[in-house]
Formats: structure tokens, C-alpha cells, sequence
């Protein structure tokens, strides 16, 4: 890889157009907003003939701009990269960002891609060799952007190539793609224009791989960006394209802009999602034919050296061989296991052993994912698996403290991942045991890491685990009612208890809400699903992937949900309507009297809304006293006929008013601490597994520091499928 820097020094840029407009001041660049709509190219022979024959042959063309071959590889996102990427550039005499650009994209969840690029490109018959450094935030398809200059002087280029050689190295995924640029036409053939009556162009980017000895398209995509000095106005204009088919070139097909995992960053670390893999896949044979013609006439002017470099995968940065992990969830609610389900893409093609260990509710989500083995300890606990610690090295648990400290006395490295510090009376000791701390940045979190920086280990602040997977805008078609009960259920509540207020709670909607709405879908765990039953025509519960329950959460015009961090912060980045159901314990009682007092707040109903007569709960108390209290509310309610007449009351009232309010206050949390959690926190444990190997390989080690254990054998219940595809 280093190499290629040198390989591409050698070609000077001559005359390649800029592709986005930036402001240039003396030691700094000034960052611009990045606004584009992107949509899915399901089939290159839909491209205009002309066109396409002029890329097939490398002629020229009038509506052909460039093309080439680009390499985008990234670096982890983690401080110490943001700090030291603007540190060598400054050093290079470079004009990138100022210290107060700086400070602000080291605000967890601020940056969400740090992308190194190389391309090389052809423009007006003349070669072009181009690195660009650049760092994007997040802010829904408008997004800061901070990046090297385009185009650079010679000596400025001859620099970026110097902090390419030193920055590398670090990088963990990179992809590959053939690139054109074209001017782009609406459905009936004319130039789509800008607010300046200049033509729009359309970037086609097709991501390839190798696959059976032979390179291999495996996604394409079509691009426009919309430019302005008013941010505001570009994202209008962007939207208002994204509405108006009939501006639509005729080869666009899905809309996958707000699809975050078909970002580029994302396709370099996790393999394609199975439903837009299919679709791709189904044109395959004609997408090949044309692309190894592109191929063929790149390889003409590209230099064979480069040539080479700019097409060949591999593993070498991202890959940690002889690491073998061991990933858990705490079963208590739906969100620990959703976030472990989150971060497995990220993590599955660096890990040369990864696994599952859990229990109960926990597996629902698990079993569907391509894990090395899944061990369940339903039965016997985790405590009698002792002699699995040998087969791993790292131990990675969201919320499960007493299985990390299982893993810990064992000898494993632990990694935590914890949305509750700002909920903690005091802090859990295995916390400070841990090795890594990754920390769910919520109201406080910043302050209390630091005032009691001596109680926790290495630490990240991460951005909340939300993909932002699917466009945030209802079904115009069908109103649709959303009912997530994930993150109810929790070992202190009785089966019976709360099968009781969960079938009261359906009922009552089923009555008073289904004529307001066209489906109603009801969502929770297999027990609960299987406890509860079919209670009415269409009131089954059913168990669907995060994935799953993000595209419908972005579907539906109104959603009743329980109040954990993972709700809230999905209804917060779609920007949803939502009916906080009662807390169903102390930490979601504190979550939303604390969006109460910031003003995040549409809807939500507490117990002495329900039940007047009852003192209102107070979640700040000890938690099993707060457990007990609501599990008694949850019993009064299934027994007590005039506040079931109340809670009817409440629903319709409170979905008169959703229906009558454009507002959603609760976008707001997902703006204060953006989003992409689960990008982050793979690549934060990436580069620290990666740092933290000492020359011993870890299992080598692990193995040497628990030589006097007992080797018995495990049986491991489950073993997925090796074609599964994410």
C-alpha cells in the first residue's frame, strides 16, 4: 500500500476539475457542506448507448467528464487519529482545518469518516493522479466536510503523499471502485441545471472485488451533489430532487442516499446488505460484460504498476490473525443484544475467530448472524463454561457485568460497552478492572468520566448505536402504528405479571386505535411473542432484526415504545413521533425525566396518568424498590377497569394530537450526540486489539498465562451457515 503512494507520485495532476467547491485561507480550509443524493444503478446497459459505448472504448464524449480507478481507504475513528492526521498535516505545511475545526470534530460521533483517497483519472485525454485527505460529519444528507485541497500544487500534492505514507499503515478497510463522471439528463433526456444554469453531472461509482480469480462489480451507484453557499438551499434543492421522479435519470433505480450502510466506509468494513445484494446480483452478467470492458480500457493509459496497486484487495491492515474474540449481551431488555447484532458486521472480517456466548432472549438476534459458534448457557450458566477461556483471548460484553467478571477472573482481556454512566450510583468495580471502556455518551457521561477519571480504565465516549439504516419518511400510502415493547421485559417482573399488562395494553389499542390506522404491528421477544399469543385478528407480537425495526419504525406515522436508550435514540435519529410508553424500570424513568427537562419530549405517559390515585413513582430510588413499585402499578393496572378506561383515554387523546402536531422534539437528542455508534465502537476495539497485540500472538499468550488449566472439551450448540449473507 505504501508503495502506491510513491507508484502515483510519479504522475503529475494536470487539469482535473475540482469536485467540490472549497474556500481556501491562509493555514486552514474553510469546511465546506457535502449535499448528494445517491441512488442504486441496477443495470449498466440502462445507460444511454451513446454513453456507454464511449466508456466501453475510451472515446471521448461531450457528456463524459472523467474516469478512472479510486482507492478510498479508512482510517479507524478514534481521537488519537483525528489529533494526529491534523497534526501531520499542519507539520506537511499543508492547508487543511484550525484547532477549533479540530476540537470540534473530536466530539464523539462529530466525525464520521476519516477517508484517505487515491484516484486516478482521466480528463480531457490527460492522465491525473490526485490523494486527498478529508474528514465528514454527520448531519442527515447535508454534511460538514473538511478535506486537502483540490486540486493541490505540486508541491503541496508531493506533501499529501508523505502523510499518506505515514497514515496507512493505520488504516483498517479500504474499497475499490471504477469511476465516471457524466453530465446528467432527466428522464426525457434534457440537462438537469442548477440554481446557476449550469449542468449537473452524475458521479457512477462501481464497487468491485475480486471473486473466482477475477475482479467483479458487486454494487453501483449513481451520485449528484448539490452545491451552494446556503447549506439550507442545497439540502431543498437535494430533497426536492429526491421527490421529483421525472428529474430521475432513466438508469437510477432504488434511492439508497439515507441508507448509511451503503456509505462507501461502510462497504469497505461490512459486506453488502443481503436485500440490495440480491438485487445486484440479478444483473450480474451484463454488469460484468461492461465492466471488464471499463477495466480493459483503464488498463491502456493506467500505468501497469498502478494499475495493479489500484486494483488489487487485500487484507493487510484490517485482518488480525491469531485473535480470537468472544462477543456477549446482558439479558435485560432488547437493547445489549441489538447493539452486539450492530457492531458484527464491522467487526466479522477482521477477526479470525469470533463468537457468541449468551443466554435467553439474547440468542433471538444472534442466531441469525455468521458467528464462528454460538454457546448458550441457558441452563447450567455461564459459570460452567470455564474451560472456553481457552479457546479465546478477548471478552466483549454489552452491559453484562457479572459475565465480565466471569471472563476477567479467567484471564481474558474485557472490553465494555456501557449506554448506562450517567445511571450508575456508584461505578461497578469490574468497570475499573475492565481494559477497554467504551461509554455511551448521554446527558452527564463527558462530566462524570472526567471528575472521576480514577474509577474507570481506558475509556472512548461513543455516539449512540443507531445505523441510521433506512430514510426517516412515513408510508404515504398507509398510516401505520408502530407498538415496540423491546426493552420491557427485564428479570425482576414476574411472567405473569407481565403478560397480563402486555395483553391489556394490546387490547386496549387493538379497540380504540385500528380504525386510525391502516396496520398496527406489534414487536417484542420470542417469549414474549410466544407468553402473550395471539390475543385478536393481526395483534401477534412479533421479533424482527434492528434492521427490521428500523425500516418500519421509518414507515410508521406514529409509535408507541418503551423507553430504553436504543428506542429512543432510533426514534430520535429518524425524527418519529413517539408515545413513551411507562417506564418499565429506574433507568428508564431517569432517561425520560431527563428529555423531559431538556425539552426532547413529544409524548409519554407515566404510571399516575394511568392510576391518578397512586403517588408517582420515584425512579431515583434503590432499584429494587423502583422494580417493585412498577411491577405493583403493572398488576393494578390489568385489575382495574376505570384505569384501563383511563389509559383508552390517554391513547386516543394522545394520537388525536400526534396526528394534528408536525413536532418532534426528541430530534433533537439525536442532533446534541449525533449517531453511528456502532462504526465507531468497532473501530475503537479494532485499533485497540490491534495495539494492544503484544509480538506473543494473544492466544499464544492467553495460553501461557492459563497453562495450568484444565483442557476439557465444549460443546458448542450452534454453528452458522458459512454462505450466510448480512
Amino acid at each position: 500500500m505504501v508503495a502506491c503512494m510513491y507508484l502515483l507520485n510519479r504522475f503529475l495532476l494536470i487539469g482535473i476539475l475540482p469536485l467540490l467547491i472549497m474556500f481556501f485561507m491562509p493555514d486552514s480550509v474553510k469546511a465546506s457542506h457535502q449535499t448528494e443524493v445517491k441512488f442504486l444503478i441496477h443495470d449498466l446497459s440502462q445507460l444511454p448507448p451513446d454513453i456507454l459505448a464511449a466508456m466501453k472504448t475510451g472515446k471521448e464524449h461531450p457528456d463524459i467528464l472523467q474516469r478512472g480507478l479510486i482507492v478510498q481507504s479508512y482510517l479507524p475513528l478514534t481521537s488519537k487519529n483525528i489529533i494526529e492526521t491534523f497534526r501531520l498535516l499542519k507539520e506537511a505545511n499543508v492547508p487543511f482545518g484550525s484547532k477549533e475545526q479540530e476540537q470540534a470534530f473530536l466530539v464523539p460521533g462529530a466525525a464520521q469518516e476519516i477517508r484517505l483517497m487515491q484516484m486516478l483519472l482521466k480528463k480531457n485525454g490527460q492522465l491525473a493522479s490526485q490523494h486527498v485527505i478529508s474528514f465528514l460529519g454527520g448531519e442527515e444528507i447535508s454534511r460538514t466536510k473538511l478535506e486537502t485541497p483540490r486540486p493541490p500544487s505540486p508541491e503541496q500534492e508531493k506533501n499529501i503523499i508523505d502523510v499518506f505514507a505515514r497514515l496507512i499503515g493505520e488504516t483498517n478497510h479500504r474499497v475499490h471502485k471504477a469511476h465516471f463522471e457524466i453530465l446528467a439528463r432527466d428522464r426525457k433526456g434534457k440537462p438537469l441545471l442548477d440554481e446557476n444554469r449550469l449542468e449537473r453531472s452524475v458521479e457512477i461509482d462501481i464497487f468491485f472485488h475480486h471473486l473466482n480469480s477475477q475482479i467483479t462489480p458487486f454494487m453501483i451507484d449513481g451520485e449528484i451533489e448539490f452545491i451552494s453557499d446556503d447549506p439550507q438551499r442545497s439540502l431543498r434543492q437535494a430533497k426536492h430532487f429526491q421527490q421529483t421522479k421525472d428529474m430521475h435519470p432513466t438508469y437510477f433505480s432504488r434511492d439508497i442516499t439515507a441508507i448509511e450502510r451503503l456509505k462507501s466506509r461502510n462497504l469497505a468494513s461490512a459486506r453488502l446488505p443481503g436485500f440490495i445484494a440480491a438485487d445486484m446480483d440479478s444483473s450480474l452478467t451484463i454488469n460484468q460484460y461492461y465492466f471488464s470492458k471499463f477495466i480493459s480500457e483503464f488498463k491502456q493509459w493506467i500505468p501497469a504498476d498502478a494499475f495493479k496497486e489500484a486494483t488489487t484487495s487485500d487484507r493487510q491492515n484490517n485482518f488480525l490473525p491469531n485473535t480470537r474474540v468472544l462477543l456477549n449481551a446482558e439479558p435485560f431488555g432488547f437493547g445489549p443484544t441489538s447493539l452486539i447484532g450492530e457492531i458484527f458486521p464491522y467487526l466479522r472480517n477482521s477477526i479470525q475467530r469470533l463468537s457468541y456466548i449468551g443466554t435467553g432472549h439474547t440468542l433471538d438476534i444472534q442466531r441469525h448472524l455468521p458467528y464462528d459458534n454460538i454457546y448458550e448457557y441457558a441452563d447450567k450458566g455461564i459459570s460452567s463454561y470455564n474451560d472456553l477461556a481457552d479457546s479465546y483471548d478477548v471478552f466483549i460484553t454489552a452491559c453484562d457485568f457479572q459475565a465480565a467478571q466471569w471472563a476477567k477472573s479467567l484471564g481474558l482481556k474485557v472490553i465494555i460497552y456501557d449506554p448506562l454512566t450517567w445511571y450508575w450510583k456508584e461505578v461497578p468495580e469490574i468497570i475499573s478492572q475492565s481494559d477497554l471502556y467504551l461509554s455511551q455518551n448521554f446527558f452527564g457521561v463527558r462530566q462524570r468520566l472526567e471528575k472521576e477519571s480514577e474509577k474507570f480504565p481506558e475509556y472512548r465516549i461513543v455516539p449512540p448505536v443507531v445505523s441510521k439504516l433506512y430514510n426517516s419518511v412515513a408510508d404515504e400510502e398507509e398510516r401505520i402504528l408502530l407498538v415496540n415493547f423491546g426493552g420491557l421485559a427485564n428479570p425482576y417482573m414476574t411472567a405473569s405479571v407481565l403478560k397480563q399488562y402486555i395483553s391489556t395494553i394490546i387490547l386496549v389499542i387493538d379497540r380504540e386505535l385500528r380504525p386510525s390506522f391502516d396496520k398496527i404491528y406489534y414487536l417484542g421477544s420470542r417469549k414474549l411473542a410466544a407468553d402473550v399469543g395471539t390475543l385478536c385478528k393481526g395483534c401477534a407480537i412479533q421479533t424482527l432484526l434492528p434492521q427490521q425495526v428500523q425500516q418500519l419504525l421509518a414507515r410508521s406515522s406514529l409509535a408507541f415504545m418503551t423507553s430504553g436508550l436504543g428506542n429512543i435514540y432510533e426514534a430520535a435519529t429518524a425524527g418519529k413521533k413517539v408515545v413513551w410508553l411507562p417506564p418499565a424500570n429506574d433507568s428508564q424513568g431517569q432517561q425520560v425525566k431527563a428529555l423531559i427537562r431538556h425539552h426532547m419530549i413529544d409524548f409519554a405517559i407515566d404510571w399516575h396518568d394511568i392510576l391518578p390515585d397512586s403517588t408517582p413513582v420515584n425512579y431515583y430510588a434503590d432499584q429494587p424498590e423502583v422494580l417493585s413499585t412498577i411491577s405493583d402499578r403493572m398488576a393494578l393496572l390489568t385489575d382495574n377497569r376505570q384505569a384501563e378506561k383511563t389509559l383508552a383515554a390517554l391513547f386516543q387523546s394522545i394520537s388525536q394530537q400526534a396526528a394534528d402536531s408536525d413536532r418532534t422534539n426528541i430530534e433533537a437528542l439525536s442532533k446534541m450526540f449525533s449517531f453511528g455508534g456502532a462504526k465507531i465502537i468497532s473501530d475503537s476495539i479494532l485499533q485497540w486489539l490491534k495495539e494492544a497485540s503484544p509480538a506473543t500472538p494473544l492466544n499464544l499468550l492467553h495460553s501461557l498465562q492459563r497453562q495450568d488449566h484444565n483442557h476439557d472439551s465444549i460443546n458448542c450448540c450452534y454453528s452458522a451457515p458459512d454462505n450466510f449473507a448480512m
